[in-house]
């Protein structure tokens, strides 16, 4: 026995940095997660349906309310991103040659610029005026417009409502102070209507964005696409789509005891092991990023606890 309590302050060093390990890895995976959920599928919509997406226009289009996102933050929206993208989902993006792929989510509530990009207009509808989106950027790197210094002037980028897709040539690529505004206005009469992604550059606070704008090519039916593209965009049609009605976060689990806001579910996500295991390491690196200094402390009191006692018992 005395044996097994000798080596205990070795075990509670392993035991830490076996915590270290999976904190590094759950840091890992948040920054990864923020592009990388293309996994999350809608159907195919016809134009008759077209109504259930424009009723999520009425979201919070506030600009005031945005603020910086701290790294707590940001695991705790990307944990929530099911339910987050099944509030507010309204279209997707693409772009092969940034590796951008991401949900367009109504209005600019914060967690909904953390884990997709948000509508800066009400009503915008794609292939019509500037359709611009934003999203926020960590410092750290990570967010789902992360790559989006990766396109180039003449990439493509597709865009879909669900039932068509978007074609736009990238025009410009660069980056802007926030008081210039032009890239963000409607074009004028004549002028071939756009779509704007903008995201933070720089560090904390930062005045300055990272603004690609593309100008419109073409739309199509959504099931005309062809397979690449439904994929990046997360398209299937709606007899390939898994039904899944039961909550998946808490967050989910507000909404049913909230009947008057309860979220209808459209997008679905395949489950997997990969999936459980990313989950549950960001998980563990938000618990431990937020309570960062109780637990450093406590850990530092029981090494030091167990550290005594060893000594007494050699005594």
């Amino acid at each position: 026995m005395k044996k097994i309590i000798k080596r205990l302050p070795v075990i509670w060093l392993i035991v830490g940095l076996l915590g270290l390990t999976l904190v590094f890895f759950g840091y890992q995976n948040l920054i990864r997660s923020g592009n990388n959920m293309e996994t999350l599928q809608h159907p195919i919509e016809s134009e008759q349906t077209r109504q259930q997406i424009e009723t999520k226009q009425s979201a919070n289009y506030d600009a005031a309310q945005i603020k910086p996102v701290t790294t707590t933050e940001y695991a705790k929206a990307q944990l929530d991103y099911r339910t987050l993208v099944n509030q507010s989902g309204i279209g997707a993006l693409y772009i092969p040659t940034a590796a951008v792929q991401t949900k367009i989510l109504a209005g600019m509530a914060n967690d909904n610029l953390i884990v997709a990009v948000g509508t800066y207009r009400k009503n915008q509808q794609l292939g019509r005026d500037n359709y611009v989106v934003l999203a926020h950027n960590l410092v750290q790197g990570g967010g789902p417009l992360a790559q989006l210094n990766q396109a180039k002037v003449a990439d493509i980028i597709y865009a879909t409502d669900f039932v068509n897709v978007y074609e736009y040539r990238v025009s410009i690529h660069k980056i802007e102070n926030q008081v210039n505004g032009e890239l963000l206005q409607e074009p004028v009469q004549g002028e071939s209507a756009k779509i704007t992604l903008f995201r933070c550059e720089g560090a904390l606070n930062t005045p300055n964005r990272m603004v690609v704008q593309g100008e419109f090519v073409k739309k199509y039916p959504a099931k005309q696409a062809a397979t690449t593209i439904k994929k990046g965009l997360g398209l299937v049609s709606a007899t390939q789509q898994t039904t899944q009605t039961k909550p998946q976060t808490a967050a989910d689990k507000k909404q049913v005891s909230q009947p008057q806001s309860e979220v209808v579910e459209q997008f679905s996500q395949p489950q997997s092991i990969q999936k459980t295991v990313r989950d549950k390491t960001v998980q563990i690196f938000a618990v431990a990023h937020e309570f960062s200094y109780l637990l450093a402390i406590g850990y530092l009191i029981i090494l030091v606890g167990l550290i005594k006692i060893k000594n007494k018992l050699n005594e």
